[in-house]
């Protein structure tokens, strides 16, 4: 059994330098590079995006700034970071630009997978894979922007899965909250009622869409401030009691 193994690892070692000689090794760089440039060049497409959008160094900047947050407070004192920066260029811009997501979102798993390893690389990942699931469902119901998609999954990555739920549920509360508010401060209760009742329906008769909302006038839900203001809620509770017992040994000495 020993001598037919050995036999079986010889003439795949020989085949193997054979297929090497032969230019297989080229052969297959050549193969890898097509399959880059042609369906898997996104890394490549991107670079030359921000070449071309003048974006580079904002997108530098950010990922400088993150990574100084981490250097001073930690993961904590990163998506602190990102929070408020996202939800004041959702008041300011009214919108949450890719240069303020993704360099944190890169960040989060580089620091996850440098102090947990796998386990918390995956944990970063399960995190984001809630955030952006759910959200994606509430973009494609055109209820939510996609630059709160990729907040949400950034904010994911550095909450892990379980706070992620926690930070969406309170976001949706917090969101529900300004819209009501929103929309009684401005009149709109009866064509909101209109509007809600239309789309429950067409959710029932088949072929039937709800009346698209009007583009003037339209209200708009800062979303962003309601996760950086969920986020920043959930972090009080996790450090809550963290605080309280060093408020304790302060007051004990």
């Amino acid at each position: 059994m020993r001598t037919l193994l050995l036999r079986f690892l010889a003439r795949r070692i020989i085949r193997g330098i054979r297929w090497a000689r032969g230019g297989g090794i080229r052969r297959l760089g050549t193969t890898v590079r097509r399959a880059w440039q042609e369906g898997m060049g996104l890394p490549g497409e991107m670079i030359s995006t921000l070449r071309r959008s003048g974006r580079g160094p904002l997108y530098i900047c950010s990922l400088a700034a993150y990574l100084f947050a981490v250097w001073v407070g930690g993961l904590t004192a990163s998506l602190v970071l990102l929070v408020l920066l996202a939800a004041v260029f959702d008041l300011w811009k009214r919108r949450i630009y890719n240069y303020l997501t993704l360099p944190a979102l890169v960040v989060g798993l580089g620091c996850r997978l440098a102090t947990g390893g796998m386990d918390g690389l995956l944990a970063g990942l399960g995190g984001c894979a809630v955030g952006f699931g759910v959200m994606l469902v509430l973009f494609l119901l055109g209820g939510m922007g996609g630059g709160d998609v990729k907040l949400m999954s950034a904010v994911g990555v550095y909450l892990g899965w379980e706070l992620s739920l926690r930070a969406l549920v309170f976001a949706m509360v917090i969101g529900a909250a300004c819209a009501l508010v929103m929309i009684v401060v401005r009149g709109r209760v009866r064509q909101t009622f209109k509007n809600i009742c239309l789309m429950l329906v067409s959710l029932v008769v088949p072929g039937m869409r709800p009346a698209p909302p009007p583009k003037e006038g339209a209200l708009y839900l800062p979303f962003g401030l309601a996760i950086a203001l969920a986020t920043l809620f959930v972090l009080w509770e996790l450090f809550r009691p963290l605080m309280a017992a060093s408020s304790f040994v302060l007051a004990a000495n």
